[in-house]
């Protein structure tokens, strides 16, 4: 595989009408963000909406009134954000943190800091990530604990009567008024009400992070399916959309008691396990799909996932192709053969193969994303960021636009806005060894060089078998 800033997974042409058609549409969505600029103009901002799926509300400062929340949109001191159920959100900070918002959870920015230049934000309900390299004091509190962070990567957990911490690098202090931890790499503490914090082992630090994860779309779940448990196959779908995977591992189970053979419900499973990373019960599961029906073209496309993951690109190409002469109008199977084609270096190939795949769906996310890097790949860098920035628009939690579109600025010599847009990404699929693979050589091009070696040695942690993080 061809390892560069222009990174060779998709390609792609669009034709003129759907060109002037991205426009357009960038057009009003920007100026969509230009009013939510206005409308929230406030003289402390301490955040951003950079990401929102589902129900995303705001409750001004002297405010009673929750009113839905805009992509862009600015929050002030005082303010309050909450997620509601199957929704999630992500914030960029004033402070330079990302901050990720799991489903029913509700944070606060308080308009009096405890300390001066320290950055506060109260955690109500819910689980938030949060990836900062802020040299600022950042402290969070939850009922049971406070978490004090030193530039780090960590999770913060509340539940009903505890909270729990889990720091995948750097160092976060926990206490209360019984007691107090100092948690390093890979460690976790968990606080009981009136309790001290007590450290707890972890096998995986990845697991408490699996709702904030993205797992990419096989099925046309607007569409019908075959089998008397279509619905429930589309809400399994949905509910991965918002990373709900074991929301959705518990309707697929309900699928698969009305029926057992069901090849849908194991192609689903098979890009639940992929994404996880248990790559071979991701294999077994999609040979199942396509065992129980030849036929299906969601099975051939969780069986490329799989193959991809195992490095078999060749056998992924084909797997794909059948999806194809099974669905000839399968605009996600078109775009991923596109990006497959890429991954070997069949540009001319892939370029036809997106162009279809944008022709037969030009408002899906993916087909987008597929052309962003077409463009990028031909070095049409304003063509390519047209297109990133409307596959974000259709789709604001998929982290590869953003990657495509942080490559692209670091192309025009916007180092600094290219890594935000990387750090956007990494905070979308906190697992994806290739958003940290690139958010590393980005850190190292800025001469962070501390920064770009944990984030080297998050990517092989991920993926020990890919070799971007070594070049």
């Amino acid at each position: 595989m061809k390892i560069g800033w222009a990174i060779a997974i998709y390609a792609s042409r669009r034709k003129f009408s759907a060109m002037m058609l991205t426009v357009f549409t960038v057009t009003c969505w920007m100026a969509l963000i230009a009013k939510s600029h206005a409308a929230s103009a406030c003289k402390t901002e301490v955040a951003r909406v950079v990401s929102m799926q589902g129900i995303i509300e705001i409750r001004r400062a002297q405010e009673n009134v929750w009113q839905q929340a805009g992509m862009d949109i600015v929050l002030c001191a005082g303010d309050m954000i909450r997620a509601r159920a199957q929704s999630r959100a992500a914030l960029r900070l004033s402070n330079d943190s990302m901050l990720r918002l799991d489903q029913k959870t509700s944070i606060t920015f308080p308009e009096v800091q405890e300390e001066r230049g320290t950055s506060l934000l109260d955690l109500f309900e819910g689980a938030i990530h949060i990836i900062t390299r802020t040299p600022r004091p950042f402290k969070i509190r939850t009922p049971f604990v406070n978490a004090s962070v030193e530039g780090t990567e960590f999770f913060v957990g509340l539940k009903e009567n505890n909270t729990e911490v889990v720091v995948y690098e750097g160092k976060v202090s926990v206490s209360n008024e019984v007691g107090s931890l100092l948690l390093h790499d890979h460690e976790a503490a968990i606080t009981y009400k009136g309790q001290a914090p007590r450290k707890e082992i972890i096998i995986s630090p990845a697991d408490a992070v699996q709702w904030a994860l993205y797992y990419p779309v096989i099925l046309n779940y607007w569409q019908d399916n075959k089998g008397n448990a279509s619905a429930l196959i589309r809400q399994a779908s949905r509910l991965l959309t918002a990373g709900q995977a074991e929301e959705a591992k518990e309707v697929i189970q309900q699928v698969l008691q009305l029926e057992p053979d069901n090849s849908n419900a194991h192609a689903l499973l098979a890009i639940i396990a992929v994404v996880q990373n248990d790559k071979d019960q991701a294999l077994e599961l999609a040979n199942k799909a396509i065992t129980f029906d030849q036929e299906s073209a969601a099975g051939h496309l969780a069986l490329s996932y799989t193959q991809q993951a195992h490095f078999e690109i060749d056998l992924a190409l084909e797997s794909v192709q059948k999806a194809i002469a099974l669905d000839a109008n399968n605009a996600l199977a078109w775009a991923r053969l596109a990006e497959l084609q890429m991954s070997v270096g069949y540009l001319d190939r892939a370029l036809d193969a997106a162009q279809h795949a944008a022709g037969l769906q030009p408002d899906l996310a993916k087909t987008q994303t597929v052309l962003g890097f077409a463009h990028l790949l031909q070095i049409d860098t304003q063509t390519a960021k047209d297109a990133f920035h409307w596959a974000i628009a259709l789709d604001q939690a998929d982290p590869m636009p953003r990657l495509g579109l942080g490559i692209a600025l670091i192309r025009q010599g916007n180092l600094e806005a290219g890594r935000i847009e990387l750090e956007i990404a990494a905070s979308l699929d906190p697992v994806n060894s290739l958003i940290r693979s690139y958010l590393g050589k980005a850190y190292f091009e800025e001469k962070r060089y501390p920064l770009a070696s944990t984030q080297f040695d998050l990517a092989k942690e991920r993926d020990p078998k890919d070799p971007t993080p070594w070049f």
